[in-house]
């Protein structure tokens, strides 16, 4: 019998449907998407730990292929971590940022670059663009994005500033580490996207005698210009801590100043990446001052000069960044697991928040350095997930949620799909089994960034499981009601095991000894 045409009323913990012809292959489905999404940090994490082992640069170096161990020749790599960098290029390869070739007859597998990793090499190159994107600077304010949605700030909506206490370009000009690694990632790009502009939009600099361009930076863009058209006079103009890193030597004019108080005359001014970092006023007060700032036409202004021009240069790749999204009206099959009585939100919820996530920003750091315990969750936090766990109570809270809501999901379709493997069993332990898998309904927090979860505890987590009536018998309990289901786990763990339950929460150590019982259930563990 299909899974979606079970009664629920006969079986009040069952999933509800996602569509009246659902099946547990559609649920698993919608499931793996959520995964993919969840989970797509981990890609990107992947790029920026290539990016600073200059895994590109090794392949580059041996002839544009290399093997694994000749890759290791050319990275800094601490020996105790090769083994873990196979793993590493395995995502590298599913993402395309490198090809591999499989070896036969036990060989080795042959790395090499694609036309994606060859944009990280060679003359010019988007590497350090791509560093500063993938930087933890950058990253990190995005783990606050529900939390900002959620509360008014006082001042300017920016995300950065809510992470950091103040926007981009105060940050850039009190941290001189973060702003040459944001002027080297500029130049890059400019360098990059120009090169392609002059050669397909050229026409559009015809005519120009002289060029200003604003808050240009270290003037990557404009010293392209300058080069492809050296009678056009170039300026930049940029703050006074900016001008005062500019290079020397080149045919390119540092002017300091701010945009938004005037803007040098000339025949031409050039925005790049300017625009769309300000709001509205803002806009108008830079595009009024790029007015007054090109002269009339009798002062030797082109002969449309009265107004204000805009040539809008777009790269092509940018209209494919952000696909066309078909509207649906209602929740799709993917959305309707966050909606659903034993939903998925918990667990995403867990994955996502900034304590799972912020370690992956340090994996290029944890493959160079050798450390006594192996784990990337270690280094970041000082401790491993099972201590940090036990002792913040609040991620224990949330950990536990993510595990309870895991298990609702998996096991209705365990049960239902192949329940039979637990015919004639009259006991068994769930080792390390948490919370037992019970239907508590998990709390909804707010703004699960990291650094911001509410600040409950295990003791208000009791109360409301014992006061709400929402315990319910476990997937399995209830399933079998006849097996006797107990769990094993810390003392940590049990003292916030649900009550009115019929499974047996037992404090102990998988690591000394297991309970007897006729069947033995892991469930998300021998992977840790």
């Amino acid at each position: 019998m299909p899974y979606c045409h079970r009664s629920v009323a006969s079986r009040p913990g069952c999933i509800m449907a996602l569509t009246p012809s659902s099946n547990p292959q559609a649920l698993l489905n919608a499931q793996l998407e959520l995964w993919h999404h969840t989970f797509g940090f981990v890609k990107s994490m992947a790029l920026k730990s290539a990016l600073d082992l200059g895994i590109a640069d090794a392949i580059h170096a041996h002839g544009g292929t290399a093997t694994l161990p000749q890759i290791v020749t050319r990275i800094k790599l601490h020996e105790s971590r090769f083994r873990y960098l196979r793993r590493l290029m395995r995502v590298l390869t599913v993402t395309g940022v490198f090809s591999v070739e499989l070896s036969v007859n036990g060989g080795e597998h042959v790395y090499g670059l694609t036309p994606v990793s060859r944009l990280l090499v060679g003359s010019p190159n988007v590497a350090p663009f791509l560093t500063l994107i993938l930087d933890s600077v950058f990253v990190s304010p995005f783990l606050g994005l529900g939390e900002w949605f959620q509360h008014v700030m006082p001042e300017e909506p920016s995300l950065f500033k809510a992470a950091h206490g103040q926007d981009l370009w105060d940050f850039t000009g009190r941290d001189a580490k973060f702003a040459k690694l944001f002027d080297n990632g500029m130049v890059a790009d400019s360098d990059f996207a120009m090169d392609i502009v002059i050669k397909e939009c050229g026409d559009v600099f015809h005519g120009i005698t002289s060029l200003i361009d604003v808050a240009g930076g270290l003037g990557g863009a404009t010293q392209v210009i300058s080069k492809a058209f050296p009678d056009i006079k170039c300026s930049v103009l940029d703050l006074s801590h900016v001008v005062a890193s500019a290079p020397t030597g080149t045919d390119v004019t540092y002017i300091a100043g701010d945009m938004f108080e005037s803007i040098p005359s000339s025949n031409a001014v050039f925005l790049k990446w300017v625009l769309h970092d300000w709001g509205e006023a803002e806009c108008v007060k830079i595009l009024r001052n790029c007015k007054k700032a090109i002269p009339p036409r009798d002062a030797g202004g082109k002969p449309d000069s009265g107004k204000l021009r805009v040539s809008v240069v777009r790269q092509a790749s940018w209209s494919r960044f952000f696909l066309p999204v078909p509207l649906h009206r209602g929740l799709m099959p993917t959305s309707r697991l966050l909606a659903n009585s034993a939903n998925l939100t918990p667990i995403l919820s867990l994955m996502l928040d900034g304590v799972s996530v912020t370690p992956f920003l340090r994996l290029g750091d944890w493959f160079q350095h050798e450390l006594p315990d192996p784990t990337l969750f270690k280094m970041t936090h000082g401790q491993n997930l099972w201590d940090f766990t036990a002792r913040d109570t609040n991620f224990g809270m949330l950990f536990g949620d993510g595990m309870v809501a895991d298990s609702a999901f998996a096991m209705d379709i365990v049960i239902n799909e192949y329940g039979n493997i637990f015919n004639g069993v009259s006991s068994l332990i769930d080792v390390a089994g948490g919370l037992g898998g019970s239907r508590v309904r998990p709390s909804r927090r707010l703004g699960f960034g990291y650094n911001r979860r509410p600040n409950r505890n295990l003791e208000d987590r009791k109360n409301r499981t014992e006061t709400s009536g929402m315990t319910e018998r476990p997937p399995l309990s209830k399933a079998f009601p006849r097996v006797q289901c107990n769990v094993l786990d810390l003392p940590h763990v049990v003292v916030g095991a649900p009550t009115g339950t019929h499974v047996k929460y037992i404090v102990g150590d998988m690591f000394e000894s297991i309970p007897s019982a006729d069947v033995v259930f892991l469930k998300v563990i021998l992977s840790n």
